[in-house]
């Protein structure tokens, strides 16, 4: 072995350290067998370059992490987008669809303009606005039927053609006490009788209803608040009637 160098020290005879060129050998006397080798100058040194490399690459690690995370938020799919936009507000199409008006709404020209829905059964929707007065563009009209049908003469829009047109009244007046009442599926048939349109009034209309006590009341209901003309169409704010012919007895 060449040795740079060698120092020797010695406490009460016994050699301690010796430092050569391979490294540091310390020799206990008590065990002459066991050797400890520590890390070499050069080893050190690169175990110290190493440790400085494992922190470099930590920080860029962490930094590489950063980016990432954000790159995952921003390219989130615009499909995805659109659908948790339509998740949040599922139902607006199908409201506004289904919406109903509180009064119908007289659109014979004139005013606000309104979509006139047709069947094969000539049958308009009610999507009509809040408005009654059917008596300012229908000329006559009369209760056919059971006491629970009327009969409109309505004028339509356009070259101002008139038109019958018929509308059950169950679905929109009801018997209160011996009154009849405005109410949705009221059925005031089942309990009033003698219905008519009032000879007095032009849209008056009367019956005899059953009180709480089974004895018929004289009562009437101005049709003019809740009935309107819609395009020809006599219309409550539930339903419009079905265009046809006149009831018997009336002249076209």
């Amino acid at each position: 072995m060449n040795l740079r160098r060698a120092a020797i020290c010695l406490l009460g005879g016994m050699p301690l350290l010796i430092a050569a060129e391979g490294g540091f050998f310390m020799n206990d006397p008590r065990d002459n067998n066991n050797e400890h080798v520590l890390a070499a100058r050069d080893n050190a040194a690169q175990v110290e370059d190493t440790k400085g490399t494992t922190v470099i690459k930590t920080t860029l690690t962490t930094t590489t992490t950063i980016p990432s995370t954000t790159q995952t938020s921003i390219n989130t799919p615009l499909s995805v987008s659109n659908a948790l936009a339509r998740t949040v507000n599922p139902a607006a199409t199908n409201t506004q669809a289904q919406a109903s008006p509180a009064r119908p709404y007289n659109s014979t020209g004139g005013g606000k303009k309104n979509k006139t829905l047709l069947t094969n059964k000539l049958t308009i929707a009610a999507d009509s606005e809040p408005a009654a007065g059917f008596i300012k563009t229908c000329i006559t009209w009369k209760v056919w039927d059971a006491n629970n049908h009327l009969w409109a003469k309505c004028r339509a829009r356009g070259k101002g053609k008139w038109f019958w047109s018929r509308i059950g009244l169950d679905h929109m007046l009801g018997n209160v006490g011996g009154r009849l009442v405005y109410q949705k599926e009221g059925y005031f048939s089942s309990s009033c009788v003698s219905c008519s349109r009032h000879k007095d009034s032009r849209s008056y209309f009367q019956c005899e209803c059953k009180d709480s006590k089974g004895e018929f009341q004289r009562t009437v209901i101005d049709l003019d608040l809740y009935l309107a003309n819609h395009d020809g169409f006599v219309c409550s704010e539930y339903q419009c009637g079905v265009r046809e012919d006149p009831p018997p007895g009336v002249e076209e």
